[in-house]
């Protein structure tokens, strides 16, 4: 099985939170490269130390749920019944009365009715990635092929989204029996126009197959 390509979308720092991030990242990238490179000196604190300043620069970055405005799961007409049913025995068995988890449930955001979601998520099955893998065998461009290959901000997010909605109209793409062409290209000049618009950038990631078998088994 051959390795996959994905779109992830780059951590959006909250503007009056830039200068501690910066603070935190390097503190963080210290102990990276330390846990790399020599493992051995690694201590329990250090990897303690560690998770605690990734938790505090999560608190410092916007969500895509957060900016995509997505709905929580409770505005489903049928949501109540679909989370009992995929509770089954759980709120039993781990302790916690099923109102209070259907409680929790419900002020989670839907990520399936974002309006950022994509229709070719990446592997992880998360709607705010986007699948490049068919990309190649669709578009015969070495400059866009080139482009996907590094982070891109915003603005350049947007003049690629120009550029695959030019070979959309204009029929410069192949026919693949494993994807619609014409569907795949749309959805992905939408994807980079709506997450440019909210300010984030994309970035390459890399799936290997043992990754991707890990991820189909839970």
């Amino acid at each position: 099985m051959p390795d996959r390509l994905e779109w992830q979308l780059v951590p959006l720092v909250r503007e009056d939170q830039r200068e501690v991030v910066e603070v935190l990242a390097e503190q963080a990238l210290a102990l990276d490269t330390m846990m790399e490179l020599t493992p051995h000196r690694m201590t329990p604190v250090d990897q303690q130390k560690l998770l605690d300043l990734q938790r505090r620069i999560e608190k410092c970055v916007e969500s895509p749920c957060e900016a995509a405005a997505a709905p929580p799961v409770r505005a489903r007409t049928s949501w109540a019944a679909d989370a009992r049913e995929l509770l089954g025995g759980l709120a039993g068995s781990s302790g916690v009365p099923e109102e209070k988890l259907l409680s929790r449930l419900g002020e989670e955001p839907d990520c399936m009715r974002c309006p950022g979601a994509s229709r070719f998520p990446g592997v992880s099955g998360m709607p705010c990635d986007f699948d490049l893998t068919p990309l190649s065998s669709l578009v015969d461009d070495r400059d866009t092929l080139e482009q996907v290959q590094f982070e891109l901000t915003p603005s350049e997010m947007l003049a690629l989204a120009a550029r695959l909605d030019a070979h959309r109209v204009d029929g410069w793409y192949s026919k693949s029996p494993e994807v619609d062409g014409e569907e795949y290209l749309l959805d992905a000049s939408k994807f980079l126009r709506f997450w440019a618009q909210k300010g984030f950038g994309v970035a390459p990631a890399y799936v290997t197959a043992e990754e991707e078998e890990e991820e189909s088994l839970g």
